[in-house]
């Protein structure tokens, strides 16, 4: 009788051992999957980085290397162009929605809010994947890589813009470029434009221009 109970208190103990086996590897799976969602909302908080560049959207104004608590130089800029449908001309000055979208050839009229006085300076370059680039790009630098300068000046009118530029076709593609703002040897804001064929904006409808639009925000949000 004796044997018979020790037998069976050691299949009793057996069984207690699994149990408590089964449970740490649940709780394991369990922590497993609670690290992986966190990654997945960390990784989607910003809309402009991801895990190893850093994205800019296109028609959206980013200041460089602006510190806590430092006024943007920039309340808003607007760019129109002249071979435009007249829908992606005169918005409201933004950093937000701006035009961003021209032809090849075209003269684009870029005109700034300004919330500090003096002149300022635009350079065109070819689309930088990743535009943390711009954080430690030196001015010189920044002019050998450019396609097209203009001095922004303010023209006392409203109705004036601050400047024009173009980039030519017979020495450029179409594709991204990056328009990046200076003030002295500083760079201090970015964003990226689209160029396309010369005229080829101009065929389009106003509702065309505006999907258009959608279509590339979409595109480099899906990059995010």
């Amino acid at each position: 009788m004796k044997k018979i109970f020790a037998l069976l208190l050691a299949v009793m103990m057996i069984m207690s051992l699994v149990a408590c086996g089964g449970g740490k590897t649940t709780t394991s799976s369990t922590t497993t999957s609670k690290t992986s969602t966190t990654t997945s909302t960390t990784s989607t908080t910003s809309t402009t980085k991801t895990a190893d560049k850093v994205i800019g959207i296109p028609g959206v104004l980013y200041f460089i290397n602006l510190k806590d608590g430092e006024q943007p130089p920039f309340k808003g800029i607007r760019i129109d162009g002249n071979q435009h449908p007249l829908f992606l001309n005169g918005w409201d000055f933004s950093t937000e929605k701006v035009c961003f979208i021209f032809n090849l050839n075209e003269w684009m009229y870029i005109s700034v809010d300004p919330n500090v006085g003096g002149d300022f300076e635009v350079y065109f370059v070819k689309h930088a994947d990743d535009q943390a680039v711009y954080d430690k790009m030196s001015i010189a630098t920044l002019q050998d890589k450019a396609v097209a300068s203009v001095v922004l000046t303010d023209p006392h009118d409203p109705t004036w813009s601050w400047g024009d530029a173009y980039i030519f076709q017979e020495e450029n593609e179409p594709g991204y470029y990056d328009a990046i703002f200076t003030k002295g040897s500083k760079l201090i804001a970015r964003m990226v434009i689209k160029m396309y064929d010369e005229e080829e904006l101009g065929s389009l409808s106003d509702a065309q221009c505006e999907e258009l639009m959608e279509e590339e925000i979409a595109k480099f949000k899906a990059l995010v």
